[in-house]
């Protein structure tokens, strides 16, 4: 027999935070894509703060106030 549990270590209420799929690491550093006022994907540097399996705390580098690219699918990538 086996036995999981959850172990809550830290919770902090009213913090900025996005899907982990949503953060991407290139050259050490940590960004997300956004889509800027004229519609185009431009890429944010962030600094992060706790990360759970499902969200990455935003310390940095967001407002709240952006659209948050989580995935990108590629055009023609259907297989038909």
């Amino acid at each position: 027999a086996s036995v999981s549990i959850d172990v809550t270590l830290e919770r902090r209420p009213n913090v900025l935070a996005v899907p982990v799929a949503a953060v991407l690491e290139s050259g050490g550093k940590r960004e997300v894509r956004i889509v800027d006022d004229s519609g185009k994907i431009t890429r944010r540097e962030v600094k992060i703060g706790l990360v759970d399996d499902d969200y990455v705390e935003i310390k940095d580098g967001l407002t709240g106030d952006e659209l948050v690219i989580v995935s990108v699918e590629a055009k023609g990538s259907g297989g038909s």
